[in-house]
């Protein structure tokens, strides 16, 4: 539930600019930087590939229950949906709001 909300409730321009992309994100760049640069592989490929195999895990444990019911469908549909929307989370708070940064054009002076 909560990765939905963060996928679909964008904070404002201005909060994203000044709290976010010019507060918080260099901060959480540097350290992720300083955490992955020694291997050669990003973080999110990490991530990403734990994620996959949690949910492979979770439904190879329900194939091999003897008796399924409704309610053990139920709960493995909930947790799919749970890693999935810690997922939603993770990629919105490490870059996703940058998307939503306003254009360079208006934060930038041309000459």
């Amino acid at each position: 539930m909560l990765g939905a909300i963060a996928l679909l409730l964008q904070p404002n321009a201005a909060w994203i600019e000044t709290a976010y992309a010019n507060g918080v994100y260099p901060s959480w760049e540097h350290a992720a930087f300083t955490i992955t640069h020694p291997v050669p592989w990003s973080l999110g490929d990490l991530a990403a590939v734990l994620g996959i195999a949690a949910i492979a895990w979770l439904i190879v444990v329900f194939a091999r229950r003897r008796r399924r019911a409704w309610r053990d469908v139920g709960m493995l549909l909930l947790n799919c949906a749970a890693i999935a929307g810690l997922y939603a989370i993770w990629f919105e708070l490490s870059w996703g709001w940058n998307y939503a940064r306003a254009p360079l054009e208006t934060r930038v002076r041309f000459d």
